[in-house]
């Protein structure tokens, strides 16, 4: 019974068993199948997003970081600072530095790269620094020298570009042609023709010159050029005549206008020479009319002429050369002032402070207006002391002074004399001292007769002898070399003359 039972029964749970296990194969078969097909769907789609399953977003999707699969390592995954180990620390996973490195760093914070590149940009900046602290005197003297050029202060302005000049410790002057240009330009300015182009041979080479910035330097020596191709001409065709022969001057520098003057290895000719044929190789100039105005204007003071024709032919002089305008103004003003034309004078005056406000011919004309016009000696003397001050307030003034001064000197020694003659007595005496004692001073800065022959008769006004006796030995020791006295100095010793026509004859006016 029990056997029975127990066959029954076991029998009863092995089929459960079975069933069981069947009914789980069968659902496993069909998760694999559909496991399968769901892998097989995701191989043919290219792009994950296109993935629609309800409550899943496979951009959301974060790996645990513990299962993520192991990059290859690569350079920039390497510690900065070593180049060995894996960047990251436990503090900061995406340091750039590695465990070892940043303890290091944390240490010695500094960078060896950015110390070296800190001490190269110090070392570029003290540099600059030297090199700009040494060249600010120089490019501080050649910009005021700059504002005085511009202002017609031609003086400042020279001295300011000496001054800059002296700056220069350097062999290579490449860097500094922008600077001898302007005191080039300056001393052609100055009526120093001769050191402008000396300083132009010297200091800037001709391919310099020939560049477009330096069109004006090129311009001025051209025009250097000129002049003294035809102050040499000039000079050869008037060597053959006497001083006094007034028409024949004339006649022959007339001829020359015009006309072509040819410069080889340092030798002239020109047209009117009819055994000389050009090469073509020769540097071709033409007579500057501006010169032969001025011989012609020299030949007709020689000759005595009447102040119409002097200022006629310094007139043309100034029209035909802006160079030698500047020379002549002061004649044409004091000759205007000589001849009565004041007002005429006045306007030569205002184009002289034009050309050069710290001209002493300013005041010298100024001067001469109080003299002669206004009969205003107190304020001629005035005049001349404030040219005498500015020349001495300029910077190496005096230098300046001591080329200069004696033009004002003179001109205070004039209205002195003119003070003088409406005096009697000890006040007469004292006035006739004081005009002596600046012709005393303007003679030894000049080396004109006019200021030695103005000193000698004051000398003898005041029954002073000895500038007399010393020029007379001087003018008997070099005889026909030396300057003799002019008639002034005769007629004056001999009564023929009295000191107040000498003082306003205008012949000690033109210095």
């Amino acid at each position: 019974m029990s056997k029975d039972k127990t066959k029954n029964g076991g029998q009863s749970e092995n089929n459960d068993y079975r069933e069981e296990m069947e009914e789980l194969a069968r659902i496993f078969k069909e998760e694999l199948d559909k496991a399968v097909q769901d892998a097989e769907d995701a191989a043919q789609i290219d792009d994950l997003d296109t993935i629609e399953v309800e409550g899943y977003n496979p951009k959301e999707l974060s790996l645990d970081e513990s299962k993520k699969p192991a990059a290859p390592r690569s350079e920039d995954m390497l510690c900065e600072c070593c180049g060995e180990r894996p960047r990251g620390t436990k503090k900061n996973p995406d340091s750039v530095f590695c465990e070892d490195c940043e303890a290091i760093l944390e240490k010695y914070p500094y960078d060896w790269k950015g110390v070296l590149a800190i001490v190269v940009v110090l070392g570029i900046v003290i540099s600059a620094f030297i090199l700009f602290a040494s060249n600010v005197p120089l490019f501080s003297k050649m910009k005021l020298g700059d504002k005085a050029l511009t202002e017609k202060k031609l003086y400042t302005a020279m001295t300011k570009y000496d001054e800059a000049v002296s700056c220069i410790n350097e062999e290579d002057l490449s860097q500094y042609y922008g600077l001898f240009a302007k005191r080039v330009k300056a001393e052609y300015m100055l009526l120093d023709m001769s050191t402008a182009l000396a300083e132009c041979n010297e200091y800037l080479p001709e391919s310099v010159i020939k560049l477009p910035t330096f069109k004006e330097t090129r311009e001025l020596t051209a025009d250097i050029d000129e002049m003294y191709a035809s102050a040499y001409s000039i000079q050869n065709h008037l060597a053959d005549f006497a001083a006094s022969d007034y028409e024949g001057i004339i006649k022959r520098l007339d001829s020359l206008s015009g006309k072509k003057i040819y410069e080889k290895n340092g030798q002239y000719h020109d047209e009117t020479e009819e055994d000389y044929t050009p090469d073509g190789t020769e540097t071709v100039y033409t007579y500057n009319d501006g010169w032969l105005n001025l011989y012609k204007y020299s030949a007709a003071r020689v000759a005595e002429k009447d102040e119409a024709e002097l200022i006629a032919h310094l007139e043309k002089t100034a029209e035909n050369s802006d160079y030698l305008k500047r020379l002549v103004l002061p004649l044409l003003a004091s000759t205007c002032v000589g001849a009565g034309n004041y007002e005429k004078a006045e306007a030569f005056l205002e184009e002289i402070k034009l050309q050069n406000s710290e001209s002493p011919d300013c005041y010298m004309i100024q001067s001469m207006l109080y003299r002669y016009r206004d009969k205003d000696y107190e304020n001629g003397l005035k005049i001349c002391d404030e040219g005498l001050n500015m020349l001495y307030s300029l910077t190496n003034g005096g230098e300046i002074y001591d080329q200069l001064g004696y033009i004002l000197l003179t001109q205070a020694s004039l209205n002195l004399i003119m003070q003088a003659e409406a005096l009697t007595g000890s006040q007469r005496t004292d006035k006739l001292d004081e005009a002596f004692q600046a012709a005393n001073q303007a003679a030894s800065l000049s080396s004109l007769a006019e200021a030695r022959d103005l000193y000698i008769i004051l000398g003898l006004a005041l029954d002073n002898t000895e500038p007399y006796d010393t020029a007379a030995e001087e003018i008997e020791m070099y005889g026909d070399d030396a300057i003799p006295f002019s008639d002034d100095v005769k007629n004056y010793k001999d009564g023929k003359i009295t000191l107040s026509e000498i003082a306003m004859s205008g012949r000690y006016d033109l210095q």
